[in-house]
């Protein structure tokens, strides 16, 4: 039962960032950009989240969990941070983009600060393939709901990172996008980008509750 009630959560997160993206999408020009433009409701909803969720990791976890598993704790601090565009604050562009680190005019010493802060998130992802793949595919195998939920911030991750930019990307191959098409694709990233937070802040919920059930049968075990 429990199993079913995670995957209901996912699910209603998928349907409400839906719902949001038609809201959205109906609005005036004017209330619309208010929502999904660079510091928007939307976005700094997204970022709030991400760090809502770190504290509730830090809260839950405590330092016992931070030192296992400070990787999976750095998750939604480097996602919000990115929402944040720390990518991008402090250098003169943003440091997930090729052209960064070729352009001559970018300062040698913000190249590695890029250089650094990237493989910091490879490694990031390195550790968790490493440290949970197997468990991960068990999981898979018996339906449980902590891989669904994995998989569709995968899958919300990839789609989002498709969308940003994509006129520009187009563009690069000589396509050009519809204004209204380029307009619908925004505010999907921006939503998609909300329903991240959402995905992985339930997905710690559920792992803390999960934990907390586990520990409790476990002194019943003893006790008896």
């Amino acid at each position: 039962m429990r199993e079913i009630d995670e995957k209901k959560l996912y699910f209603s997160s998928i349907v409400i960032v839906m719902l949001l993206f038609v809201s959205i999408s109906t609005f005036d020009d004017y209330s619309r950009n208010l929502l999904v433009m660079e510091g928007g409701l939307v976005e700094t909803l997204t970022a709030i989240l991400y760090l809502s969720c770190f504290a509730y990791i830090v809260m839950q976890g405590k330092l016992a969990y931070l030192k296992k598993y400070y990787y999976l704790a750095s998750v939604p601090v480097v996602f919000g941070l990115r929402e944040l565009d720390f990518d991008a604050r402090f250098t003169t562009g943003t440091v997930l983009r090729t052209s960064f680190y070729i352009k001559g005019h970018i300062p040698f010493y913000e190249k590695i600060i890029g250089v650094i802060m990237i493989l910091f998130g490879l490694a990031i992802v390195f550790l968790i393939i490493r440290n949970h793949r197997t468990d991960f595919l068990l999981e898979l195998k018996k339906g449980s709901a902590r891989p669904v939920g994995v998989l569709l911030v995968i899958a919300l991750i990839v789609t989002s990172q498709t969308l940003d930019g994509i006129g520009r990307k187009v563009a690069s191959i000589g396509v050009k996008l519809d204004p209204v098409i380029a307009r619908y694709c925004g505010i999907l990233e921006e939503t998609f980008e909300l329903g991240i937070s959402m995905m992985l802040t339930i997905m710690f919920i559920c792992y803390f509750r999960h934990q907390a059930e586990n520990s409790g049968i476990s002194g019943i075990e003893r006790t008896s």
